[in-house]
């Protein structure tokens, strides 16, 4: 107690003792005040709290704060103020009453005993408010108290008069014991009510949470379904004996397909208006029928002309009979052919540098070019490596837009924590020393566990699209022609990847 009496004249500069001290005497007021004085009490003592040295003893401190925050809740409320100030007025600070000395002892007419009460703890104040609860015996009068002596409005009491004077819990009980259990029944009804206004809010909260939630689930579950293609879906075994049956009928369908003509392909037209069928004509291509063309006798020199594309297969055995000469290409092949290897080369030089629009171009002019099947195949090898390297740059892409600074990666067998990630480079903690990368120089080993943050170690495509990336890296080395080999292993010919597709690596386009 003693403590706390230093601590309010230590900080709000008012020395009191233990017999006089409660909340008006703590803001410096009497217990008279108005609501506009008890306002201009806290406010003033507040800032007598705030200018004092609140770091020498902080605990002294809190303890101050502590009262003044409970003088505050309990004089600005109306029902906690009548009910405090009830306490206040007990039968300890009544008037000392006369009263003939020679008569007998009355000890109805001693005044209860006044406990002092220590108010910055919630349990003693709970006692104090029960004491008030205590039923008293009433009298015909009750004595004047010197608080309500002040008072104008209280009547004068004649000499004589019996005070009231509180017989135990069990007894009659008067007005104003009345009034305060009613008082306090009141608040235990109030604070009942918000906490069940309190229990149902978080509740409701709880409950509309939960329901977003789900919302939200189903919804994204929506999308997923939406997003997810028959790619995306691994074939089932009838689907791959399907694929491979057509693959054979494809096989042996070219297989008896006549040799490859070094013609020009006709458009299709209106049927009545080509020519009859007995029109004579010395142009071979528009020939109603192919055996009708003649060869043509070359000298020997001429007999394989320079830059024919079927070549011969390696397994089959030699035979003594003279090829058939092929007939020299047409000056519109020749400017077709070019086209196509300028294009081919466009293309493979945009991949190079990563340029796919380039790319596109390259290969949509390529495509409408007349091809041999050979460079049909060419075209199309070089078509879905640019496809699947697009695949992989985009996936790195998308894993540096993810990263954030303070995750970790693993490379190779090692993991490697990212300390920062801008768009234009990355930088890693190895070996307890910061290394700084710029994307387009990114270690491979580096750029393959950036790639595998968002593409899938089981689709063929994903494979086959780390295999291109490592392929076509600018500073790749011979350490990773095995991880190579793995991916292509793992990949080629499933799904969509063909099975050929490592040649394009090996194509020449003259």
């Amino acid at each position: 107690m003693s403590e706390i009496l230093q601590a309010i004249e230590f900080h709000l500069g008012r020395k009191m003792n233990g017999h006089d001290w409660n909340y008006y005497s703590v803001l410096g007021l009497e217990p008279t005040a108005t609501l506009e004085e008890i306002k201009a009490g806290l406010k003033t003592s507040a800032a007598a709290w705030n200018a004092s040295d609140r770091k020498t003893h902080p605990g002294r401190a809190q303890k101050v704060a502590q009262i003044l925050r409970e003088a505050q809740a309990t004089l600005l409320d109306a029902e906690k103020k009548d009910a405090y100030d009830q306490q206040l007025r007990t039968p300890s600070e009544l008037e000392f009453f006369s009263f003939d000395p020679m008569a007998s002892f009355d000890p109805s007419q001693l005044p209860a005993q006044n406990f002092q009460v220590p108010w910055h703890e919630s349990e003693a104040r709970f006692v104090g408010l029960v004491a008030v609860m205590a039923p008293a015996q009433r009298v015909p009068e009750p004595l004047r108290t010197n608080w309500t002596g002040n008072n104008p409005g209280t009547p004068s009491l004649s000499a004589g008069a019996i005070p009231m004077v509180a017989t135990g819990p069990h007894q009659g009980a008067g007005p104003s014991s009345s009034n305060a259990a009613a008082r306090i029944q009141a608040l235990k009804r109030k604070r009942q009510r918000n906490q069940i206004i309190t229990v149902s809010a978080i509740l409701i909260a709880a409950i509309g949470f939960l329901s977003y939630a789900a919302f939200q689930f189903a919804a994204s579950q929506k999308r997923l379904a939406k997003q997810e293609t028959p790619q995306n879906v691994a074939p089932t075994e009838l689907q791959r004996e399907f694929e491979e049956g057509m693959r054979e009928q494809a096989a042996k369908q070219a297989d008896q397909t006549p040799p490859p003509s070094d013609l020009p392909t006709l458009p299709v037209g209106d049927p009545s208006n080509s020519p009859p069928d007995n029109a004579a004509t010395n142009d071979p291509a528009m020939s109603p029928s192919p055996f009708d063309i003649k060869p043509i006798e070359l000298p020997a020199d001429l007999a394989k002309p320079p830059g024919t594309f079927a070549l011969p297969d390696p397994e089959m055995p030699k035979s003594d009979v003279p090829a058939t000469p092929q007939p020299a290409e047409t000056s519109s092949n020749a400017a077709n052919k070019e086209k196509w290897v300028a294009a081919m080369k466009g293309g493979r030089e945009a991949l190079s540098k990563t340029d796919f629009a380039a790319f596109a171009k390259a290969m949509e002019s390529a495509v409408q070019m007349p091809m041999t099947p050979e460079m049909e195949a060419q075209q199309k090898r070089l078509d879905q490596v640019g496809q699947l390297y697009q695949m992989a740059v985009d996936a790195m892409r998308e894993a540096r837009s993810k990263t954030r600074g303070t995750e970790e990666i693993t490379v190779g067998k090692n993991l490697v924590n990212i300390v920062e990630v801008t768009d234009e480079a990355i930088v890693v903690r190895v070996a307890g020393k910061n290394e700084r990368y710029s994307w387009n120089q990114l270690p491979l080993g580096l750029a393959l566990a950036m790639s595998d943050l968002t593409l899938s170690d089981r689709e063929p495509t994903d494979l086959a699209a780390r295999a291109v990336y490592l392929s076509l890296a600018p500073n790749k080395t011979g350490l990773y022609d095995k991880k190579i080999k793995e991916f292509f292993d793992k990949s080629l010919g499933k799904g969509e990847i063909r099975s050929d597709l490592p040649q394009v690596f090996t194509d020449s386009y003259e």
